[in-house]
């Protein structure tokens, strides 16, 4: 077979299975092209056809290609016949695929909420857990204050023990943030793919970094960092335990209530999560 019967072919196949005019003169250039640079490289013309897919099998792959919305709405528009029938189709079935459609929009957006809403949860925790490390510091000066040193030391301490996972614990929560949300632009990627084709594939893949080895390199050096600070921290706040448990002869019981501290808004009770009473 020549490239001309080829190629005739192949539009025929497109045109049989609804294609849009424009998609159809696009695919024809496309293989055009490739058969003839194929001649061009010394392929005679009926090997360079050979090389080719047969014309059923490149309709098939360029129909598969176009994304369903538009596919299916040029099935629909061959005709004035079936515009019509699409039509009536819409009008009658608006009720329910609005319905679906809303539903669908709803879904995708609570997806999306979702990813978001766990990133934030894993910034809220680990700022949380540093916020009250650092905060246990003026508390102990307040508990000692008050005749209660012993509990301030066991209270600051474990907050800073917690705090100190809580550092140790951010490269772990950037990492998961990446992740996060380069699944969250895929998400919507894969949505707007129904409406408008993603050339080539673009943005289906995950990104790699162009230094890979360096980039690895700085990540081990981040998590190194914050595990000392963290662990420094934890063990600050590990001894300040041992130290109040050896002040009240390792007899929680014995240990006072933490002291409130007195506020125009109320009092604030820097609690011992239910160790103390």
């Amino acid at each position: 077979m020549n490239k001309h019967a080829y190629l005739a072919r192949l539009q025929d196949e497109l045109q049989q299975r609804d294609v849009a005019a424009s998609e159809i003169e696009a695919a024809v250039e496309f293989y055009d092209e490739a058969i003839s640079d194929r001649m061009e490289q010394g392929a005679d013309e009926h090997d360079a056809v050979a090389e080719m897919d047969s014309a059923e099998l490149a309709a098939q792959a360029i129909v598969e290609d176009i994304p369903p919305v538009r596919r299916a709405a040029m099935r629909l528009g061959a005709t004035h016949e079936r515009r019509t029938l699409a039509t009536v189709l819409i009008v009658l079935g608006a009720p329910v695929w609005i319905s679906l459609l809303i539903a669908g929009v709803l879904s995708a957006l609570a997806v999306y909420v979702s990813i978001w809403s766990i990133i934030a949860s894993l910034w809220i925790t680990v700022v949380s857990l540093a916020v009250s490390g650092i905060a246990s510091i003026p508390y102990l000066v307040y508990a000692a204050g008050n005749g209660a040193a012993a509990t301030g030391l066991f209270c600051s301490g474990l907050r800073l023990v917690l705090a100190g996972v809580g550092v140790a614990l951010v490269p772990a929560v950037m990492s998961a943030t990446k992740g996060l949300v380069w699944l969250s632009r895929r998400f919507v990627r894969w949505i707007t793919h129904f409406f408008v084709r993603a050339a080539n594939g673009e943005g289906l893949t995950r990104e790699q970094d162009s230094t890979p080895a360096t980039a690895e390199e700085h990540r081990e050096h981040r998590r190194r960092a914050y595990g000392i600070v963290g662990g420094s921290i934890a063990l600050v706040g590990a001894a300040l335990v041992l130290v109040a448990l050896v002040l009240c002869g390792f007899d929680l019981r014995s240990l006072p209530a933490p002291p409130p501290i007195g506020t125009p808004f109320g009092d604030i009770y820097f609690t011992a999560f239910g160790l103390l009473h």
